[in-house]
């Protein structure tokens, strides 16, 4: 439903016909909200052993992130845009399956100094850990079109998760 929601809108954006941006992004995340992020660092801080499915594979994207670079775009003027409004891909670069990204969490979490009790991870399929959405197993994006519209450079996703850790953007949690 949400995805055939989300279609309906940048389908009634473009039936305008005026310019136009129309951001499509994947596995936003926030320190401060919920998330995977915060559902992993907090199901790490009670639980022993967690099992993360392995097989669906994207680009975690920090949302302060997201924020930065759409105002970017959006600072660039009205030549930035097409005449009609266009999608773009926006993520950071590289990809890992939620199962890597977990792991990279509690990495980065141990590293900080966050007390966890998981000690084991488990990598398992997606099929075994049924959610009332169905989700892709892929959702990568291409940003070919946005590196190249807009003359952007994109991070590696690692690299932002690092800083999230590293600029105490966790508040108390850290």
């Amino acid at each position: 439903m949400y995805g055939t929601s989300k279609l309906a809108g940048e389908n009634a954006i473009i039936a305008t016909g005026g310019p136009g941006l129309i951001p499509r992004t994947s596995w936003v995340y926030s320190a401060t909200s919920a998330c995977f992020l915060t559902t992993m660092l907090k199901l790490g801080a009670e639980r022993p052993a967690l099992s993360i499915g392995n097989d669906q594979i994207g680009a975690p994207t920090p949302a302060h992130w997201l924020a930065t670079m759409t105002a970017q775009i959006l600072m660039g003027g009205n030549s930035a845009f097409d005449d009609t409004p266009q999608r773009y891909h926006i993520a950071l670069a590289g990809t890992c399956s939620w199962f890597d990204f977990a792991d990279a969490v509690f990495t980065n979490a141990r590293f900080s100094g966050l007390s966890l009790a998981v000690e084991t991870l488990t990598p398992i399929p997606s099929k075994d850990y049924p959610t009332p959405a169905k989700r892709p197993l892929n959702s990568r994006l291409d940003m070919t079109k946005l590196a190249t519209r807009f003359s952007v450079a994109l991070e590696n996703w690692p690299v932002l998760l690092d800083e999230i850790f590293k600029d105490g953007i966790l508040g108390d949690r850290a």
